[in-house]
């Protein structure tokens, strides 16, 4: 979803979004929760693109919650990190 959102997005933002995506499939949540706040801060974000974004950090959340709780140290200090961003 996020990278489709990006896909005629300018090369820094397609390039974010995409390293994003692959970093969760990957499970090295410190790097997508980075790659999506560079992701957000694009400049002129379409409403598809916000949506995606939002969406993927939600779905982000819920991953590293899970994960946290199962132990898992570099979820919970991904956790923290999304917080932070969450909060700008």
């Amino acid at each position: 979803m996020l990278e489709t959102a990006f896909q005629e997005a300018p090369e820094a933002a397609r390039v974010a979004a995409s390293s994003a995506a692959e970093a969760m499939r990957q499970k090295d949540y410190e790097k997508a929760v980075v790659s999506l706040q560079t992701v957000r801060a694009t400049e002129n974000v379409t409403l598809e693109q916000g949506l995606a974004v939002h969406a993927t950090i939600l779905s982000m959340e819920g991953e590293l919650v899970s994960a946290a709780q199962a132990g898992d140290p570099k979820a919970k200090q991904a956790y923290e990190l999304l917080k932070a961003l969450k909060r700008k």
